[in-house]
């Protein structure tokens, strides 16, 4: 039995319509191995590679490691305790432009009916229910011209990362492999290591009968098992 570990975004946990369908995402098929997923919705290309080598430092049993990139423009931003808003404790926010996620709280800028998301006129929620300031405004939106206009900069930081993460399964034993949600996701990476797979929405394409709806291009039922079937034809060949 060998010991997988996967971390990507909503293209790898399963989006929630998949899940509330009871679907598996493609990870889950891997029924003769032990698989932990680590992906999370709305997470960002520097929380997989951030995770991958944090699961590597911690030792954890890894035979393979396949780590999913996502939209370049997404982040995370480490948030102290009582920054921006009450945060019981010191936590990476993974970050979208226009909303911060975290595994157990969500905190989610809201348009208000009938404003732009470019005027200040946003309220945040920490936790359902329960609303933050819009004083807090400006300092999000920091962030979101950051992520939006700085891509040159992310794009060379997301290289560095992915060359560490080689080097480093290079220097465990792990077999890794690099998949993406897309081609924007790894416009210039791909030159670093030959591990990089055909892109997910190349294997279930943008429209037919493997993603959600025609506005919705996340993979179905069919399409993970479609991308499931790919990748273990890309495991074979490490």
């Amino acid at each position: 039995m060998r010991n997988i570990y996967v971390n990507g975004c909503s293209f790898s946990k399963g989006h929630k319509e998949l899940i509330g369908r009871d679907g598996k995402p493609w990870p889950a098929y891997f029924q003769e191995d032990n698989v932990i997923n680590d992906s999370m919705d709305g997470g960002s290309s520097f929380r997989s590679l951030r995770m991958c080598m944090q699961r590597i430092f911690e030792d954890m049993p890894i035979d393979i490691m396949i780590c999913q990139l996502t939209s370049p423009e997404r982040g995370e931003v480490f948030l102290k305790k009582d920054e921006f808003v009450r945060w019981h404790e010191p936590m990476y926010i993974a970050y979208m432009p226009h909303r911060f996620i975290h595994k157990e709280h969500q905190l989610e800028v809201l348009k208000r009916e009938g404003f732009n998301r470019r005027q200040e006129n946003f309220k945040y929620l920490n936790e359902k229910g329960e609303s933050i300031e819009d004083k807090y405004y400006h300092k999000f939106k920091i962030f979101n011209d950051t992520m939006l206009t700085n891509s040159k900069d992310r794009e060379l930081h997301i290289i560095g990362l992915c060359n560490n993460l080689k080097l480093l399964c290079e220097a465990k034993g792990i077999k890794l492999l690099f998949t993406a949600m897309s081609e924007r996701c790894i416009p210039n990476v791909k030159h670093i290591t030959p591990y990089f797979t055909k892109p997910m929405s190349h294997i279930v394409g943008e429209q037919g009968p493997f993603i959600e709806s025609e506005t919705d291009f996340h993979p179905n039922e069919a399409g993970h098992k479609k991308i499931y079937r790919y990748i273990l034809s890309e495991l074979e060949k490490l």
